[in-house]
């Protein structure tokens, strides 16, 4: 596992989950992540969604990337 972005902030820019409680700029604190590039986050309203790459953009705070997925990214 990859622990390079543990403890940081992230905030969320879209993720089109329907069952998801989550909404653009909600914040969290990164936990994990695994070796496909899941991302698990501890929401601030309790959510323990993880952001899935390809699918969600995210910011994480203190870095200049908006981040669409891990492999590519966008200047923001």
């Amino acid at each position: 596992m990859d622990y390079k972005h543990k403890g940081k902030r992230v905030l969320l820019i879209k993720m089109d989950d329907e069952l998801s409680n989550l909404e653009p700029g909600d914040g969290g604190t990164i936990i994990s992540e695994d070796d496909i590039g899941n991302i698990y986050v501890r929401w601030d309203n309790g959510s323990g969604l993880s952001l899935v790459p390809g699918e969600d953009e995210y910011r994480i705070i203190g870095e200049s990337k908006k981040f669409k997925h891990l492999k590519s990214f966008i200047n923001k």
